[in-house]
């Protein structure tokens, strides 16, 4: 898999936030996230977490994270590298996620775009806006096999290709797999939101 056409400080910040939300690193998102960061997360549907309004400072986003790792367990979020749009200080891309509950309920796979604002040195982010567009229950069945093949993308880089074939096996995905062939709308995301 080759990197994203985008600078190397950016894929850098998306990689450490993956690796700290989904590997549930709490320090490393001082990494990621400037002092004064901003975390803000919007829902095409009902949000799948409690309190989803805007997080202010590096403390509340990490620990807005936090309480995320004590609901939820193997998140896989990939990036469709095709996706990466940069221009100045932001970065727009796309993502899916899978993930099940602590709860042993089952999970689900969601997808949106990520809109990244970076600080003037390019080093960390200002602000991350997250638009979730869509989301499909994971069955408590389903989940071992979906999660396997995420397991087996390259991370956090893959093309929309792989994960549309990672996903195939699940008819429920079928609207996934057709927003991965759409075309990448517009500004995705607000920061406004």
């Amino acid at each position: 898999m080759s990197a994203p056409a985008i600078s190397d400080a950016s894929a850098r910040v998306v990689r450490d936030y993956l690796r700290a939300k989904d590997g549930q690193l709490p320090l490393l998102f001082s990494r990621v996230f400037s002092p004064h960061g901003r975390f803000v997360a919007t829902y095409d549907f009902p949000a799948p977490f409690e309190d989803a309004g805007p997080r202010e400072g590096l403390d509340a986003v990490t620990e807005l994270f936090r309480k995320m790792g004590e609901r939820c367990e193997n998140i896989v979020t990939v990036v469709p590298v095709e996706t990466a749009r940069e221009s100045e200080s932001t970065l727009q891309t796309q993502w899916v996620v899978a993930m099940t509950t602590r709860s042993g309920q089952g999970g689900f796979v969601g997808w949106g775009t990520y809109r990244w604002t970076f600080e003037s040195d390019g080093q960390r982010a200002r602000e991350l806006a997250v638009r979730f567009e869509g989301m499909a229950p994971l069955s408590v069945a389903e989940a071992p096999a979906l999660l396997g093949d995420f397991m087996d993308l390259p991370h956090p880089w893959c093309t929309g290709a792989e994960i549309s074939e990672a996903s195939s096996s699940m008819r429920s995905l079928g609207p996934l797999r057709m927003w991965l062939d759409a075309p990448m709308r517009g500004a995705g995301c607000s920061s406004a939101a």
